[in-house]
């Protein structure tokens, strides 16, 4: 009894120091260029707080095609899951943990991300809200790369607003981008990006 005590008490020491610990990020294979029949979106997720109040967010990446059919087919959800160990905190790229990279392909047109759904589970229920109040509109083009900016929440704020703020970020975003995605060849001055809607 008293060597299963030891063992677990060695356990969760253990996981609570790595967890401290700031994790190297691996580089991410993908490939893409001025070739690619779609076109690349980036840009970054920010919490305020390192603590994850959520098990996961969902965020929706809706087309804005008139044909339904075509709407539906090239929208999309990205989904960010936190550390859910022990304790959840966030685990991004950047920041700490508190900000992630957000990086997808979709098909030429024009997107929307306006509301992130948000879900968690406790010890009897599940529960869940959504992120909204907030509009980013951006285009995609075949071969190139659009930046969507950085989307700053504070998910422990009010429930009705959760603190949101959409900032540029460029500079630090693709100098991370381009770290993180060796294999994506770009010229930062081609990235498409609306500065009139972006705050600096």
């Amino acid at each position: 009894m008293k060597y299963f005590v030891l063992t677990f008490l060695l356990f969760i020491f253990f996981n609570c120091t790595s967890s401290k610990q700031t994790k190297p990020i691996e580089p991410n294979p993908l490939y893409f260029s001025e070739n690619n029949t779609s076109g690349l979106v980036v840009g970054t997720l920010t919490f305020v707080h390192e603590r994850a109040r959520f098990g996961n967010y969902s965020i929706q990446v809706v087309n804005k095609n008139e044909n339904e059919y075509i709407a539906k087919q090239n929208s999309t959800t990205v989904n960010i899951i936190p550390d859910l160990l022990w304790k959840p905190k966030h685990r991004g790229e950047l920041d700490n943990g508190q900000t992630y990279l957000i990086v997808f392909k979709r098909m030429k047109g024009s997107y929307e991300i306006n509301h992130i759904d948000v879900s968690g589970q406790g010890i009897s229920t599940t529960f869940s809200s959504v992120f909204s109040g907030f509009s980013i509109p951006f285009n995609v083009e075949e071969g190139k790369i659009t930046y969507i900016g950085n989307l700053i929440i504070d998910e422990f704020s009010d429930n009705s607003t959760y603190g949101i703020i959409h900032r540029n970020n460029f500079d630090r975003d693709i100098e991370e981008f381009q770290k993180i995605y060796p294999n994506v060849k770009f010229s930062a001055e081609k990235v498409i990006r609306d500065t009139i809607r972006i705050k600096d």
